[in-house]
């Protein structure tokens, strides 16, 4: 059982600085949950295991909002707690808490191997940051304990049949696209009896009504009542305006607990995409149902490790050709682990985190990426050049639920028809943000923060391939021949294939 946190006594002196103003907060708090506002509550959002009926945006009042969350996270905020009695860690936590410890002081006991240790800018984080953000956080208010109970998905979720989709917009530029995804998603047969609601979730400070004709006709489709494209069913499609609640424009909006998503599985698009069709979102969908409580993506990225780390590796493992995608390496920065992010290849074995566009994950984790815990985390994010949501995101789902990601072949054509090639659009795009001087290498240096704070990275994923005739491998890396998948190639999409019968009733 996880060691309780004993709460501070409010009638202790100590305490006595809880001045009128948090007097004033306290009965506001009671306030807004005596006329019932507590319907926000991220509680109830987090432990759910039905869908909730999602509040209008234009029915929040920021009030209501300011209640229970802070505007954009108040980085000034002292790990101070305001309430008595006992606190304990959600269970995800208390994983990645006894890890990292773990972890540590397997790192204090390794030989320095370079005196050239490459530590970061001003914006860092410290090694290891997670035990002390974990161990020496309180809760500031009964509210922020009660909402924050977190809970780790389960392994599978094979009776859900239609996922939430969260797209993440910001430059009217690319809005018709936009456009173009929503009327595929809410119009076209199979697509349509898979979407259980199209979200726009609009991170930029000019109104969407105001960013051209496309994002005035967008808004006022997302005030129907109606499907746009089908009058006969109920609108699907509604925004997400964190600008307006009071948000900084952070990739990390995506994930709030606000938006409320209605199923239970998530599936992510940037606006820029790429997008894919309906076979691959199909077959990701599958393969998150018998993995919930992990991270798929199409697009996945492998790490480079250190000498030390490769040789942890291959220990824990037990050989070069094992494969163990539920193991952990350690990351010893202090002592001279450096690792590197190779943005040239999406890998389908060994891959230790995916970029968000076609990524799914558990609504659940929605609650642990923006606990109160992680603010610091949040901010290095939000502060660094090159704003890694998505390796924050992999990170975090990744040790909650002690697992690396499984990737899913981004194409799935049909043999029998003409192939057409998908032009993706990735952080090595002309239209990403990688045009930024040294992006390649501002990319490693972030990554070993988020990987340091944490103490260890996964050991990475299996292939879409494993265990089937498609599974070979190149020197000393399985890999999947072809690489992408073709139609009826995909185990768990086959009777009795690989994976396939954990949702047999599928």
């Amino acid at each position: 059982m996880a060691a309780l946190k004993k709460l501070p006594n409010q009638n202790k002196t100590k305490k006595c600085r809880f001045r009128p103003l948090m007097f004033i907060y306290s009965l506001s708090v009671g306030l807004v949950v005596f006329a019932g506002y507590n319907s926000i509550s991220l509680s109830s959002r987090a432990r759910s295991n039905e869908a909730e009926p999602v509040i209008s945006l234009l029915e929040m009042k920021r009030s209501d909002f300011a209640v229970h969350h802070s505007k954009n996270d108040d980085f000034s905020k002292k790990d101070t707690a305001v309430v008595s009695g006992e606190y304990e860690l959600p269970p995800g936590f208390q994983a990645v808490l006894e890890r990292a410890k773990k972890f540590q002081q397997h790192c204090d006991e390794q030989i320095l191997v370079s005196s050239d240790i490459k530590m970061q800018n001003e914006i860092d984080l410290p090694p290891f940051g997670i035990v002390n953000d974990l161990e020496s956080y309180l809760p500031e208010s009964p509210e922020e304990a009660n909402d924050w109970k977190c809970e780790v998905p389960p392994p599978t979720e094979c009776h859900i049949e239609r996922f939430s989709t969260i797209f993440l917009g910001y430059n009217p530029d690319r809005l018709q696209g936009v456009k173009r995804q929503l009327q595929r998603m809410l119009s076209d047969p199979g697509f349509k009896d898979m979407v259980e609601e199209f979200i726009l979730v609009w991170n930029n400070p000019k109104p969407l009504n105001e960013s051209g004709k496309v994002g005035e006709l967008l808004y006022e489709w997302s005030s129907s009542d109606v499907n746009p494209f089908d009058k006969s069913e109920p609108n699907r499609f509604r925004l997400f305006l964190p600008i307006e609640l009071g948000f900084s424009s952070s990739l990390m909006n995506r994930y709030h607990p606000m938006i409320k998503p209605k199923s239970k599985a998530l599936l992510y698009y940037d606006d820029d995409g790429p997008f894919y069709e309906y076979r691959a979102i199909k077959s990701n969908l599958e393969l998150w149902k018998r993995n919930s409580d992990i991270q798929t993506g199409a697009m996945a990225r492998a790490f480079t490790l250190s000498k030390r780390q490769e040789e942890e590796k291959l220990s824990i493992l037990g050989g070069i050709d094992e494969l163990d995608d539920r193991k952990f390496v350690s990351h010893c920065r202090q002592k001279g682990d450096e690792i590197s992010y190779d943005y040239r290849f999406f890998e389908n074995f060994h891959a230790n985190m995916v970029l968000p566009s076609g990524s799914m994950i558990h609504r659940n984790y929605l609650c642990f990426i923006w606990h109160p815990a992680l603010r610091k985390f949040r901010k290095f994010v939000f502060d660094h050049i090159v704003h890694p949501d998505d390796m924050g995101v992999s990170a975090i789902v990744s040790h909650v639920s002690g697992r690396a990601p499984k990737p899913y072949s981004r194409r799935v054509p049909d043999p029998e028809k003409k192939r057409r090639r998908l032009t993706a659009v990735n952080e090595t795009s002309p239209e990403g943000m990688w045009r930024t001087k040294d992006w390649g290498k501002l990319r490693s240096i972030a990554l070993n923060s988020v990987m340091s704070y944490f103490g260890g990275i996964n050991s990475g994923s299996f292939g879409w391939c494993h265990n089937t005739e498609y599974h070979t491998k190149h020197g000393k890396r399985h890999i999947c021949n072809p690489e992408m998948a073709r139609h009826g190639t995909l185990p768990w999409m086959i009777k009795g294939g690989f994976g396939h019968d954990i949702c047999s009733a599928n």
